[in-house]
């Protein structure tokens, strides 16, 4: 009776220490709260840097567009001066000042430009949308960044459970070695080296402990969020994704109708680079401004001579060292460049389209088998465990079945984070806000 008493005694004291080892982990561990991808989203639209740089972006691209039609609005100016003289100049019959004051106005109006003014108005109107499209980008980044660094933690959570369960394997492998060693089955080899594995077994658990713990502060901080704050983590475990075909067919037709973001902003910088290659040409022509002034001089501000003056004023500028030419030659190359990078963008969402759908197809086929070298890795496992309670296999030979069943299960975890990533680069490719 106390034979049997004590070979249930090393079974006791392991099991104790596993839950100890559990429970320090917990406490270790910062406070988590669960959320979903899409609050995950909100929440960085909402508190993050990020959204507040693509804000203040959108707020200065709307500026710079209004700006293009500022020289064709009326201008209004406004001057005055005042001069203290010292001549030594003598007139018997008048007496020369010592200060002269001017105070004057002048607005002009722009007239023609070379058409410049007809197409600064088109031209705003296209940075004007260039800067919604890229604002609408911005946002569509943001969310797959996000989603990104939330699949990120989902992968860690499961590399953690991973080396959280071998653990209690490798302790319920050193009690039956102990077990066993005690009634004599097994040498004591047996039960030093399910110490080291579960020592190692241990380390790994740390290890990936940590690892999420960075995952989880990066992820936080996207959020806008600092490490000191309670941390917000994914609430779900990662999964195949079942709008993938949805998603390559909305980007099939995004593609066929023009509509996909990344186009409509690089078409619309064609056409605003079109707009500046025309207002480049139309610096070859003279402008004509409408100009009215009005000025007072006098000696005193008191008693102003005031002289007004309205009409139309011609300027042309005949040579100014090849700026205007060279100025046209940049413009009209950049246009070119704008339509190159135009079909450049298209080509490249094509090929991205067929990559992704190729790459998803294989991932599919991969999972399931995946899926099933999981299932047999584990019952090999359960087997090899009875095999070795039986003294028919050695403890190193159970090791290999415990790491191939490991192995398969992290195998299976980068799969599905790899499909997860293809599917959250191929939202950000189809996002519409």
């Amino acid at each position: 009776m106390n034979k049997k008493k004590d070979c249930r005694r090393p079974l006791f004291y392991a099991t104790r220490l596993g839950v100890l080892f559990s429970l320090l982990i917990l406490a270790l561990a910062s406070p988590v709260q669960a959320i979903t991808l899409n609050e995950a989203q909100q929440i960085a639209r909402q508190h993050s840097e990020q959204s507040q740089i693509i804000t203040s972006q959108r707020l200065a691209d709307d500026a710079d567009a209004r700006r293009t039609t500022a020289f064709a609005r009326p201008q209004l100016d406004g001057y005055a001066s005042w001069f203290h003289i010292d001549s030594n100049a003598s007139n018997p019959f008048v007496q020369a000042p010592n200060r002269e004051v001017t105070i004057g106005v002048q607005a002009t109006q722009l007239l023609f430009a070379g058409g410049r003014i007809w197409q600064s108005a088109h031209l705003r109107d296209n940075l004007q949308q260039l800067a919604a499209y890229s604002e609408q980008s911005a946002w569509g980044d943001l969310d797959r960044d996000v989603a990104l660094a939330f699949i990120d933690v989902q992968r860690q959570q499961e590399i953690k459970q991973i080396a959280a369960d071998r653990v209690q394997q490798r302790q319920e492998e050193l009690a039956d070695a102990q077990a066993k060693f005690m009634v004599g089955t097994a040498p004591q080899l047996d039960v030093r080296e399910a110490q080291l594995v579960l020592t190692q077994a241990q380390n790994d658990l740390q290890a990936a402990e940590s690892d999420l713990f960075v995952t989880l502060t990066t992820f936080n901080r996207l959020l806008g969020r600092l490490p000191s704050a309670e941390l917000l983590s994914p609430e779900t475990t990662l999964h195949p994704q079942n709008d993938f075909d949805l998603s390559l067919e909305q980007l099939t037709n995004q593609l066929e109708e023009r509509m996909q973001i990344d186009l409509r902003t690089i078409a619309t910088s064609e056409q605003a680079k079109q707009r500046q290659q025309t207002m480049a040409a139309g610096d070859f022509w003279p402008t004509v401004t409408l100009a009215a002034n009005g000025e007072g001089e006098s000696d005193h501000h008191d008693d102003l001579d005031e002289t007004w003056t309205v009409g139309v004023r011609l300027d042309w500028n005949f040579l100014n060292g090849g700026e205007t030419k060279n100025s046209y030659i940049k413009a009209r190359a950049q246009a070119q460049q704008a339509a190159a990078q135009h079909q450049q963008t298209y080509k490249q969402l094509v090929t991205s389209l067929t990559n992704l759908s190729r790459q998803h197809d294989d991932l599919v086929m991969e999972i399931a088998r995946q899926k099933e070298a999981v299932g047999l890795a584990k019952s090999n496992y359960e087997d090899a465990r009875a095999l070795y309670n039986e003294g028919l296999i050695t403890l190193t030979h159970l090791g290999q079945y415990n790491l191939a069943y490991a192995e398969n299960r992290f195998g299976l975890t980068q799969l599905l984070y790899s499909d997860n990533r293809l599917y959250y680069e191929l939202l950000r490719l189809t996002h519409q806000e």
